[in-house]
């Protein structure tokens, strides 16, 4: 790009940054302390996940708060042009799967 990188490049590589920063929090965090919530997860089981955040803080879980959660937002990833696709599997697909991998280890 002449003028630089595009919306959804800047965007992707930002989601790549943030997110890797878990793997550094991580370190400094003691374990009980940290409730990481993969956003996919929240938004297909909102009901499981958002027990779990109430239980996390140390509130009484509000079943009312699950119709609160929108699970609209994950089909859009579907609607992205091919174009964008890419830039989103190149910048934060990996960054995201490192995450899952140490984290899950």
């Amino acid at each position: 790009w002449p003028l630089g990188p595009s919306r959804a490049e800047k965007a992707c590589m930002s989601y790549a940054a943030k997110t890797s920063q878990l793997l550094e929090i991580r370190e400094f965090v003691p374990a009980e302390q940290l409730l990481i919530v993969d956003y996919d997860d929240l938004v297909l089981h909102p009901d499981l996940w958002l027990t779990r955040v109430f239980e996390f803080i140390g509130e009484r879980f509000d079943p009312g708060s699950v119709g609160a959660v929108r699970s609209d937002s994950v089909a859009k990833a579907r609607k992205l042009s091919k174009g964008i696709r890419r830039q989103v599997d190149k910048y934060s697909v990996p960054a995201y799967e490192n995450c899952l991998r140490v984290l899950r280890a």
